[in-house]
């Protein structure tokens, strides 16, 4: 990436490039050790933002997420039957660099106003797997790459983000009231530190 590489058409760059080019740029923000002067390459973040946003509002949930949502909007009116709650899917965050997140809570009381919520529902493509571990091993691995980033640069945004690791959801059978327990466990835990006041 050269000072003259102002446009995509200069970058020869297709779809693909440009969402990464994004995540760079988007990362920049919050690692001054890159060194990069995006006041430079402008109108090219100007560009490939639009390309990743395009492609994020292209995703499509799930069963295993559309399962999840339903528990966390039982959830969600058995505890705040007075309304102000709103339960999404698959919503684009302008706010959030342009992610495409799986469940959003919009309104949801925190201990200093109204939290901004994403919840992930990471199914087996979000894990790597070690050598030699066993296709059918429940959480065998780790967080892939692109979900840590992801998860991250969320963060960095002032997202407070959830995850539920799909391993961890199909123990729980179909058990209506155990997916319950679970969801209220994890919203409960997110409460609780929202309510850590910060290490000054």
């Amino acid at each position: 990436l050269t000072c003259s590489s102002k446009t995509l058409k200069d970058l020869g760059g297709n779809e693909v490039q440009a969402s990464q080019l994004h995540l760079c740029f988007l990362s920049a923000h919050f690692e001054p050790d890159l060194a990069l002067d995006l006041a430079t390459f402008a109108s090219l973040a100007s560009e490939c933002k639009a390309v990743f946003r395009s492609q994020s509002g292209k995703s499509a949930p799930s069963a295993l997420q559309a399962e999840v949502a339903r528990v966390v909007r039982r959830v969600v009116s058995e505890e705040h039957a007075t309304g102000g709650v709103q339960v999404l899917e698959e919503q684009v965050l302008d706010d959030g660099g342009c992610y495409s997140a799986d469940i959003v809570l919009h309104g949801l009381p925190g201990a200093h106003g109204p939290r901004r919520v994403a919840i992930e529902v990471d199914g087996p493509s979000h894990f790597l797997r070690g050598p030699g571990a066993d296709a059918g091993e429940r959480g065998g691995g780790h967080l892939n790459g692109s979900t840590r980033l992801k998860q991250r640069l969320l963060s960095l945004l002032g997202w407070d983000v959830l995850s539920v690791p799909y391993y961890e959801w199909d123990a729980l059978g179909h058990d209506l009231q155990a997916q319950c327990v679970y969801v209220r466990s994890l919203l409960s835990a997110s409460l609780a530190s929202d309510s850590v006041p910060s290490p000054t």
